[in-house]
């Protein structure tokens, strides 16, 4: 009998050790006001718990971090949901250069841009945008690589080839 207990104990022991392998650490990210998006009225002292890079909790106070949860102190800051920008165009920037650069410019030169401008669009709280158009489908490769995490960006919409008047 003691033979069966301990050989299920040593069973429960390695299953409990192969569980919290699989069970990942969370971010802990104290907020001094959180603006929900909701309507609501702004919340003091929030904590987010983020998982898998997924926000899985909202909890009101600062919680107290586990030993293996990374921690983001923002407490004197205030959070608010992720922005979305309906018009853009990732591929390209507009400036008195950019009638030259139509000619000088190759497609590589344009997807390298497209992921420098995905990377501060995302910096500057944009995390959705849509994406009105560019040439060889730039930003439909870059949004893939956005997806498989290859490179940092915000969630695109794209329509793909712009569509435009002949000579405009």
């Amino acid at each position: 009998m003691r033979r069966h207990f301990i050989a299920i104990l040593a069973f429960l022991l390695i299953g409990l050790s192969a569980y919290s392998q699989l069970v990942s650490s969370a971010t802990v990210i104290h907020a001094g006001l959180l603006i929900d998006g909701t309507g609501s009225e702004p919340s003091e002292e929030m904590s987010i718990i983020v998982h898998d890079g997924l926000i899985r909790s909202i909890e009101t106070g600062f919680i107290t971090p586990g030993p293996e949860d990374e921690y983001i102190d923002l407490g004197g800051y205030t959070i608010i949901p992720g922005l979305m920008d309906m018009h853009v165009h990732l591929a390209s920037e507009y400036s008195s250069k950019s009638y030259l650069e139509r000619i000088s410019l190759n497609e590589a030169d344009y997807a390298i841009r497209a992921v420098v401008n995905a990377k501060k669009t995302l910096l500057a709280g944009f995390t959705t945008v849509r994406n009105l158009g560019d040439s060889n489908l730039v930003t439909i490769s870059l949004r893939n690589s956005i997806e498989e995490g290859l490179v940092d960006g915000p969630r695109i919409y794209s329509s793909g080839k712009t569509i435009a008047t002949s000579g405009g």
